[in-house]
Order: C-alpha cells, then sequence, then structure tokens
C-alpha cells in the first residue's frame, strides 16, 4: 500500500496513501507519528546537507555504521526481527513495526538488536546497554501508538515547536523557538545544526550556517549548555537568518532544576511556563526539566547553567 503502486497498470486499482483518511485509532495514530515527524525538521535538513554533500542517505542500513558486527546484517525479510535503520546519522535508531498486533493485547512483538554502547527508548524512557561483542538483543511489545526510536546516549537533537494544523512548509521557516533535546546517559554531547533559507539554491555557496549547540556535566547537580554563533559568519549567513530567536532546551530523565540561568539571567519557575517567557518548569510525564528563553541574538555565543535539585532543595517540586 505504502508504494502507491497499481494494479494492472490501472489507475482505478492504485493503492492512495490518505493517512487522514482512515478510522479511529489509526487515524491518532498517524497524527501523532506526523506530528512528531514534523518536529524533528531541523534534525532532519541537517540530515539533507549531510547527503548533499557526502552522498550517505538520510535512512542508512546498521551495516553503514556497525560494520563488523553479524547482527547488522541479519533483518529479515517479514520485519518482526530485526529490522531497523539508522535515521540522519548515528543518533536516531528506528525499528518500525511492520507485524499485525496480537489479540487480545492490540501490542505486536518483535526483536530489536541493540548495538554497541548506550541507547535511550524513547517509547518507555529507559536506558538499554548494548554488548560491545554486538550481541545484545531486546525482545520488545509494541502498542499502535509507539514507533520504536532509540537515541544515542548524550545526543543533542534540534527540533522545532509545531501547531497541528500549521506545519506545512516547515522547512522554508526560520526556526523561531528552535528546540534543544538533550537525551541521558552521557556527561557531555555535541551536534551541528544546518540552516538555509529553504527556497532557493544559495546553499551551493555560502548561503548557509552551521550551528555548534554543545552541553557538559560539570558535576551530578549541573548542567551546562552552550549554542554557538553560525560557523565562518561575522554577519548574517544569508537574508532570512533570524538575528534573534527563542529557545527551548529539554532535558531529558532529569532530576528538577532549583536555578536556571541564561548569559547570567535567572529564569523565573513556572509550571504552566510557555516559550518566550523566559521560565523553567519540570514536566514528570517525561522527566524533563524544560526551559523557555525569549528572543536572544544569534551571533554570539549563549550559555545556559542548570543547578539540579536534591531531595532537599526543591520541596517546591513535590507540590
Amino acid at each position: 500500500m505504502a508504494s502507491g503502486s497499481c494494479a494492472n497498470n490501472n489507475p482505478s486499482d492504485c493503492a492512495i496513501v490518505q493517512v487522514w483518511k482512515v478510522p479511529e485509532p489509526f487515524r491518532s495514530a498517524n497524527r501523532d507519528a506526523m506530528l512528531a515527524r514534523a518536529s524533528l525538521v531541523p534534525y532532519i535538513y541537517t540530515g539533507h546537507r549531510i547527503a548533499y554533500e557526502t552522498g550517505l542517505s538520510l535512512i542508512r542500513p546498521m551495516y553503514y555504521t556497525f560494520p563488523e558486527f553479524d547482527n547488522a546484517y541479519a533483518a529479515t525479510p517479514d520485519g518482526e526481527s530485526l529490522s531497523q535503520y539508522m535515521f540522519c546519522g548515528d543518533d536516531i535508531m528506528v525499528s518500525p513495526v511492520t507485524t499485525q498486533a496480537q489479540n487480545p493485547t492490540s501490542m505486536t512483538h518483535k526483536s530489536v538488536w541493540i548495538p554497541p554502547g548506550t541507547w535511550f527508548d524513547a517509547c518507555t524512557g529507559v536506558l538499554h546497554e548494548g554488548a560491545n561483542n554486538g550481541q545484545s538483543i531486546a525482545r520488545k511489545s509494541f502498542d499502535l501508538r509507539e514507533v520504536p526510536v532509540f537515541v544515542r546516549a548524550g545526543a543533542v537533537i534540534p527540533g522545532s515547536h509545531i501547531t497541528p494544523g500549521n506545519t506545512i512548509g516547515q522547512a522554508m521557516r526560520q526556526y523561531d523557538p528552535l528546540v534543544i533535546t538533550i537525551y541521558p546517559g552521557a556527561k557531555s554531547g555535541s551536534t551541528r545544526l544546518y540552516e538555509d533559507d529553504g527556497r532557493t539554491t544559495d546553499y551551493k555557496g555560502s548561503g548557509y550556517a552551521w550551528t555548534k549547540i554543545s552541553y557538559n556535566r560539570p558535576s551530578s547537580t549541573s548542567l551546562e549548555v552552550t549554542i554557538d554563533p553560525p560557523e565562518g559568519h561575522s554577519s548574517k549567513p544569508y537574508p532570512e537568518f533570524p538575528e534573534s530567536r527563542k529557545y527551548r532546551i529539554v532535558v531529558l530523565s532529569s532530576q528538577p532544576a532549583r536555578n536556571v540561568n541564561v548569559d547570567g539571567k535567572t529564569l523565573k519557575y513556572d509550571r504552566f511556563g510557555d516559550i518566550g517567557s523566559d521560565t523553567y518548569r519540570y514536566n514528570g510525564m517525561d522527566l524533563a526539566v524544560v526551559a523557555d528563553t525569549s528572543s536572544v541574538g544569534t551571533h554570539r555565543t549563549v550559555t545556559m547553567h542548570y543547578t539540579h535539585c536534591t531531595l532537599r532543595l526543591c520541596p517546591w517540586h513535590m507540590g
């Protein structure tokens, strides 16, 4: 169905893919997956630039990253076992569900290869340790709404804030706010975000920007995030590049914070804070500290400092 092929070359027999034109609960599951993809446009767009420069596709077989392990080649044709790929680089691994759910649980079961290293299960928040010999296999069950995604520990993933019903043309917009998600399991990490005007071919010349985003944990109760100015540019890399932008920094699987500041300015704690509000809050559902800034200049280094709580130092988080 997804290939859109036509039986006997007859247009009336074509498989038309309309993800919104299905009954519940499938429509909601489709909608959630499409919104999740839209929120990753900055990460995906960066992957397109890498593909342009290197010839490596956005979707890469496991043996591109892990050629020395037999399990990188072991996917079964039915999709039930070890059917997975790396998405836009080495930080996100996807293991799509392609088999029918089992009644009466409505869950489907599959085996996922956990490569060497530590991987964050986006469905459950569990950190999986992959053995150095490449022999770690996880047998997991997934609900209809779950897309099995595993993120490398310590990864920094750029994204955008999504408003349902306003997702068309995401890649043509300058990211304001820019959402930066930091995944657990490491003491430091970094990424590079690619941007251009999204309309012209000026990216073939100098009309683009690379921005480094990094973090480190000086101690078990502190975190520092640094957003550098665009690499190699003293002025705007292209006309549409924003002179300032808002940021949302999401630190997953984290203790609550008792202090967050941006370039020395202390953010206010507000459990209902939103983008642009210079506030921070704790999202108990995701165990995440979420910090929102007002507009900050893009042509200077931006530094955010977090001080995390101990049980004795943040009593207001318990209410």
